[in-house]
Formats: structure tokens, C-alpha cells, sequence
């Protein structure tokens, strides 16, 4: 067992996965090791499906434009027109990003492996994880959230709110996006995964960002409970005289 679960305290207020999960965190290489570390905590060894994407749930929904600075509102004016490209030669080192197509891309590759786990499984995806994690990259380059401009609080706060976004969007869209179908049209796995958030600072340490989701305080609470209509029921006919 890694030697860090020995060094942090993990979160205990949900209940660990009984069977598969798939678990969704930044391609950044410092927090690796912690982050097996935890998962084996969680007695997830050889019992999750990983996919890393740069800043976890950054580009997965459209909360990402809230955010970034280049996305134009209806108080922007007009953008000046670009300047002529200079030659080779006066170039800087540049790079070319269009963050709306790069984004779709990495939402449909999430999409893609949350449904290639559950057909894996054969339904049995139990679990979802979001780990998001201090001081990330990709909320410094890609929408200008460097984290050591932020005020005590504010990051993990911007990265809870991210998480709980793709949240709403997973717990909208299961059936009909994540879910995928068998040969005769039937969805494979109708039961929601459990969802869960977490955050990861440098030294290894998880909270756990969403609340209880038996608590009426978690904005996801009314989401998971929404009482099912019930079926109206057919009168037995009347059989003639």
C-alpha cells in the first residue's frame, strides 16, 4: 500500500463503491501517486475505469464560458480587427486553441468512456468520481484562473462549482447521453451512478466537495429526489350485460 494513505486523512462521509466506478481527474502529473494512494483507500484497486482530461470537468459542460475572459457578451463591443500575422521569423512561440471546438471534443471523449465502462460492466458502473485538484493548469491557461491570484477559498470554490456542473449535467443527461443502448433499443444500465466530487490539494489531501445528498441543503438534492409521478390507473371495463 502506498505510504501516503498512512500520511493523509481521507473523506468518510459517503458510502465507498461495491462495484465498479469510473473516475475523472487532470492529466497533471504531480498529484498521481495521491491520487492511487486514495482510490486504494477507497478499495477501488483493479476496480475503476480512468479517464484524465486536462482540468477534469473544466471543458465538460458550458460553465467554462462564465469564466473566460475571451468569450464575448452582449455588453462587449466589437473586437478590433486582427493584426496581419507577421513573418517566421518575428514570430513568437504561439499556439492555436479554439477552446469551444477543444472543449466538444473532450465532452464527447467523456461521454464515450462513461459509456464504454458501463457496457464493460455490463451496467454494473456503480460510482463516479471527480477529482478535481489545487494550483491546476489548465484553469490557469485555458480561462485565466491562476490560482495564486485567487483569495483564500475562491479556488476550491470555483472548482466545486465546475464539479457540480458536470454533476447536473450527468444527473439530466444519464438516459438519454451517458447510458448507452443494446441491439433491441433497451438502455444497459438505467440506475444513475452515484456521483461524488472531491478536491485534492498538493499535499495529497481530499475533501470531498458535494454534500450529503440526503441533505435538502445540497443544490443537487432535489435533483436525486424528485417523486415519481405515479401511473394512473386503468378501469377495468365494463363487461357488457
Amino acid at each position: 500500500m502506498p505510504t501516503h494513505s498512512l500520511l493523509n486523512s481521507y473523506p468518510t462521509c459517503y458510502k465507498v463503491p461495491k462495484k465498479y466506478a469510473l473516475v475523472l481527474s487532470c492529466v497533471d502529473a504531480r498529484l498521481l501517486d495521491d491520487l492511487v494512494s486514495f482510490l486504494d483507500h477507497d478499495n477501488l484497486t483493479n476496480r475503476y475505469y480512468h479517464v484524465t482530461l486536462p482540468g477534469a470537468s473544466l471543458g465538460l459542460t458550458e460553465k467554462w464560458m462564465d469564466d473566460d475572459p475571451t468569450v464575448p457578451n452582449d455588453d462587449t463591443p466589437d473586437a478590433p480587427e486582427e493584426p496581419q500575422p507577421k513573418k517566421s521569423s518575428e514570430c513568437e512561440p504561439c499556439y492555436v486553441f479554439n477552446l469551444g471546438e477543444q472543449f466538444a471534443r473532450w465532452r464527447l471523449t467523456f461521454i464515450d468512456q462513461v459509456r464504454a465502462a458501463i457496457i464493460l460492466t455490463k451496467g454494473q458502473l456503480s460510482d463516479v468520481y471527480i477529482v478535481q485538484h489545487e494550483d491546476c493548469g489548465a484553469f490557469r491557461e485555458f480561462i485565466k484562473k491562476d490560482s495564486s491570484d485567487l483569495p483564500d477559498g475562491k479556488e476550491i470554490k470555483m472548482h466545486k462549482e465546475y464539479a457540480e456542473a458536470l454533476i447536473r449535467d450527468i444527473t439530466t443527461c444519464f438516459e438519454c447521453s451517458y447510458s448507452p443502448k443494446d441491439n433491441h433499443g433497451k438502455v444497459i444500465q438505467k440506475e444513475m451512478p452515484n456521483l461524488h466530487a472531491f478536491y485534492m490539494d498538493l499535499r495529497g489531501k481530499v475533501t470531498h466537495l458535494s454534500t450529503d445528498p440526503e441533505d435538502p441543503a445540497d443544490p443537487l438534492h432535489s435533483m436525486r429526489n424528485q417523486p415519481k409521478t405515479p401511473k394512473k390507473k386503468t378501469p377495468p371495463k365494463k363487461k357488457p350485460a
